[in-house]
């Protein structure tokens, strides 16, 4: 079963529509299914492992360039 936003969002349009009693007729069900496996978590883990300096180096390069964007932030109040 959907999440309550999908049951408030029919509940607003079934009223909308005038057809208040539709909430209480469909039954929501989501589609969604997860597509990540445990193979995919290990092939991370290993990644993650085999490439950790290269890894921090983005990570120093990534926090420079967001240390740069705060401090010239055209967003600052």
């Amino acid at each position: 079963m959907m999440g309550k936003d999908a049951r408030l969002f029919l509940s607003d349009f079934s009223r909308f529509a005038g057809l208040p009693e539709l909430t209480e007729e469909i039954e929501i069900k989501s589609s969604h299914e997860k597509i990540g496996t445990r193979k995919n978590n290990d092939f991370a883990d290993r990644f993650r492992h085999e490439h950790r300096i290269y890894l921090d180096e983005v990570a120093d390069e990534r926090s420079a360039w967001l240390q740069k964007l705060d401090e010239n932030s055209f967003f600052k109040s």
